[in-house]
């Protein structure tokens, strides 16, 4: 019985479902004509909206791709300022494997006192070795600019020797952090232009509308033009803010569609409208069913981050507890987000949501693969890293702290901030459980948060 009322409840709901979007499509027939006169106006801020969310989007995945690159890169320059030796013995392999984990990092050059001496991979970038900055006096002020401001500095777009249009990264180092006043040299991270705006759908966007991009070496609105033509920013009908992780780059777009609506145009734009709206609700009700079952599947996933959950973060540190040897150590970082309540507050949850999920992202890109990352619930996150050492797990902390000082978020124009309170654990050395090495690492996150209030 239970069996034949809920297939009666399903066709009465699909039922209900179809006769909504039948009738709407009936209204909108029917009031077509009178609306005719609104139709090309009704149209041209719709497709306005539509290429604003596109260039939204565009966007996102240009930043996407350069501060993963950035901060995938970032890890190389944290650990010469702790251990320059080791980075020069084993900097093939750490290159490497930041190249792997990047999306379009070229190679990657180390130049004690401003001097390149190292290049992975060094295939084709042989003349490079030797090259003093001091004799190039463009590329010795874009160093200069990170030494001066003490991060990362974008120069670029420009022409690579090698061909191509190229970003380069300069990471400042340092040997006394955090003072930073013994200069050790830089690190020059290559990132390729032109397969990252193709990948963005920038080259297909442009075909459709009028595009142009300035800002060389970060300068917004003052910098130089490397994407499309200048006239485009005198008549444009939008921009955009491209954020970097030194200023940015200002987009301009000039819709290209135009709209010219006959007559007998219009019962055509009814019909499409009517059929969007009932494909729309077709869309909306196979996404909530499709939720549902991922929500009873996916019981160990964190639907907002798309992180692991609690549940399956204390697992895994049970099982990696369990995996240890008699030498081996696991560090457990229970991690809490500083300011976040005022976000939320103050730009409402969406935006907290938004800076939640840019976080997690941020968080998982500086990581090795080793490491699991959980999202706890609220802006609570945890780090699981096995077979380690104290002194590398606060490296990885430090590599944390340092990712998310520099994260912002541009949430409609604002720029969203948080700071991060870091508690870690060692195991054998501080508890031997997992709920012990928990609340272990729960007293130092919270006195490391309150520390930092009262420093601040």
């Amino acid at each position: 019985m239970r069996i034949n009322q809920l297939a009666q409840k399903n066709k009465t709901y699909w039922g209900g479902v179809t006769f909504a979007a039948v009738l709407y499509c009936v209204i909108m027939l029917m009031v077509v004509e009178q609306l005719a006169d609104g139709i090309q106006a009704g149209a041209e801020r719709e497709e306005r909206a539509q290429v604003e969310d596109q260039a939204e989007s565009i966007k996102a995945r240009l930043e996407l791709f350069i501060f993963s690159d950035i901060y995938t890169a970032n890890s190389i320059s944290t650990l010469l300022s702790v251990d320059p030796d080791y980075v020069l013995r084993r900097f093939d392999e750490l290159a490497g494997n930041a190249i792997s984990r990047g999306f379009y990092i070229r190679n990657i050059g180390l130049a004690p006192d401003n001097i390149i001496q190292r290049i992975y991979p060094l295939e084709s970038n042989e003349k490079a070795l030797g090259l003093n900055f001091s004799d190039y006096p463009e590329q010795l002020q874009t160093v200069n600019y990170a030494r001066e401001q003490q991060s990362v500095f974008l120069a670029g777009p420009l022409e690579l020797v090698q061909g191509g249009l190229g970003i380069i990264a300069r990471f400042p180092v340092f040997s006394d952090f955090p003072n930073n006043q013994d200069y050790w040299g830089t690190v020059s991270v290559v990132i390729d232009v032109e397969p990252f705006l193709e990948a963005s759908g920038l080259n297909k966007f442009s075909r459709q509308h009028k595009v142009s991009i300035r800002g060389v070496n970060g300068k917004g609105a003052a910098g130089a033009l490397f994407w499309g033509d200048a006239d485009t920013f005198e008549n444009a009908d939008f921009m955009q803010r491209i954020d970097l992780p030194s200023g940015s780059w200002q987009m301009a777009v000039k819709v290209g569609s135009t709209f010219d609506v006959n007559w007998w145009q219009r019962p055509m734009i009814a019909r499409g409208i009517g059929y969007s709206i009932g494909l729309f609700i077709l869309l909306l009700i196979a996404t909530l069913v499709h939720s549902f079952r991922l929500a009873r599947s996916a019981s160990y996933s964190d639907s907002l981050t798309g992180l692991p959950n609690r549940r399956f973060a204390v697992r895994e540190l049970q099982r990696t507890l369990k995996r240890l040897s008699a030498n081996e150590q696991a560090a457990v970082m229970l991690m809490d987000l500083n300011g976040f309540k005022a976000v939320n507050d103050e730009h409402g949850h969406e935006a907290g949501d938004e800076l939640l999920r840019g976080v997690a992202l941020t968080m998982r890109a500086a990581l090795d693969d080793d490491v699991t990352l959980a999202r706890l619930g609220g802006d609570e996150y945890l780090a699981i890293v096995p077979d380690t050492t104290e002194r590398k797990a606060g490296l990885i902390a430090k590599t944390l702290l340092d990712t998310i000082h520099n994260y912002y978020l541009n949430y409609h124009g604002t720029e969203l901030h948080v700071g991060l309170s870091i508690g870690l654990a060692m195991c054998p050395k501080d508890a031997t459980t997992a709920s012990d090495l928990l609340k272990a690492a729960d007293e130092r996150m919270y006195a490391d948060k309150k520390r930092r209030k009262t420093t601040s």
